[in-house]
Parts: C-alpha cells; sequence; structure tokens
C-alpha cells in the first residue's frame, strides 16, 4: 500500500533538480504518471518519486524503468 504524500522530482539534463512536486494521492499519481512522468521518462530525464520517509518507489533513467524491476 502506498503511503501519501509522494515526492516527484524530475531532474534537469545537467544532473540538478529543483524543489519537488509533493502527490497528495493516488489520483494525482495516475495523472502524472500519464503525464508529465511518461513525458520525462521517454526525453531520457531521471525521475524519481519518493515516499514520505524517502525511500526509492519510482525510478526511471535514459528512458528506462529502473525501479521498481519486472520480472517476465
Amino acid at each position: 500500500m502506498t503511503e501519501f504524500p509522494l515526492y516527484l522530482y524530475v531532474y534537469e539534463p545537467n544532473g540538478t533538480y529543483g524543489k519537488p512536486s509533493e502527490i497528495a494521492n493516488a489520483q494525482e499519481l495516475e495523472t502524472l504518471m500519464n503525464t508529465t512522468i511518461n513525458v520525462a521518462v521517454h526525453l531520457g530525464r531521471e525521475v524519481v518519486i519518493t515516499d514520505p520517509l524517502d525511500f526509492c518507489v519510482f525510478h526511471a533513467k535514459d528512458g528506462a524503468v529502473i525501479f521498481p524491476v519486472r520480472y517476465r
């Protein structure tokens, strides 16, 4: 079960990031995943989402999702 708020970091091409965007609930997460996050991943940007304790719950870099790992 996901605890909110989550925090979204979208890295700039130079490796820096600004203030994280706060994700308050599952609906906001879904909206951001279908817009901002997918676009950033497609562009090869690094994207990290953390939980309230700063644990990584999503990580993408260079156009690929690194975490969570999907097994086939």
